[in-house]
């Protein structure tokens, strides 16, 4: 129990998505409550974690569309011309 804890926290501390989700989907039995306690405090700041990402990704989403909504808006405005 004590090395999935080691393990769990380092993946948090370091924001390490996949390990994270790879420890979850083999969290053990812990044996006492202080060792749940602590997995429920970990399990709740990678969830955090896991919300900022999402928050980030979103947001980059929204600026990516918006910079496709203007390029694709000034392709038909730009009128090029011939100075030669």
């Amino acid at each position: 129990m004590k090395s999935w804890i080691d393990a769990f926290t380092a993946a948090v501390v370091i924001a390490d998505e996949r390990r994270i989700e790879k420890l979850i989907s083999t969290m053990p039995e812990f044996d006492t409550k202080e060792q749940r306690l602590q997995a429920s405090a970990l399990i709740q700041e990678a969830l955090r974690l896991m919300e900022s990402e999402k928050a980030k990704t979103l947001e980059t989403m929204q600026k990516i569309k918006k910079t496709r909504t203007f390029l694709a808006g000034h392709k038909k405005t730009l009128h090029y011309e011939y100075r030669g």
